[in-house]
């Protein structure tokens, strides 16, 4: 099984958007190391979902992870791997991007204000709609 993309992911405690399982093809050797603290994607089902980025040429040992941290971290071909935790209620998916929000460094609200954010996300009634208030005020704001 596999999420209904797009999805709002929170990997390793960053917020993304997934418009498509395609965009999950490669990954940093850290973020394969990392694995999956703290990854919940949040489907436009209601599905809430853990993700795990797998990678056939990662050893997982103390050499690996000192090169990926201080020297060397390559862009690697990664198959993603998906496990359904559960079902997600729309008021916990706004709460967790109000807490995103709230802990910005002007990453969210570079374009438009906490508050403005804020109220947009909290009249979407849908996941879908909260997908694209995020798509449209944070990460392709057009200007207007």
């Amino acid at each position: 099984m596999k999420p209904n993309f797009p999805i709002i992911l929170n990997y390793n405690n960053f917020l993304d958007l997934i418009p498509k399982e395609d965009n999950l093809n490669r990954a940093s050797l850290l973020g394969v190391l990392k694995g999956n603290l703290n990854s919940e994607a949040y489907d436009n089902e209601g599905n809430l979902w853990e993700l795990k980025l797998h990678s056939e040429k990662v050893k997982n040992n103390f050499i690996i992870r000192l090169l990926a941290h201080r020297i060397y971290n390559p862009k690697l071909n990664v198959s993603p791997e998906w496990k359904m935790i559960g079902k997600y209620n729309l008021v916990e998916l706004k709460s967790l991007i109000k807490k995103f929000v709230q802990k910005d460094e002007d990453i969210f609200t570079q374009f438009v204000d906490a508050k403005t954010l804020n109220n947009y996300i909290q009249k979407a009634e849908t996941p879908k709609e909260v997908y694209q208030v995020l798509l449209k005020y944070v990460f392709e704001f057009d200007g207007e």
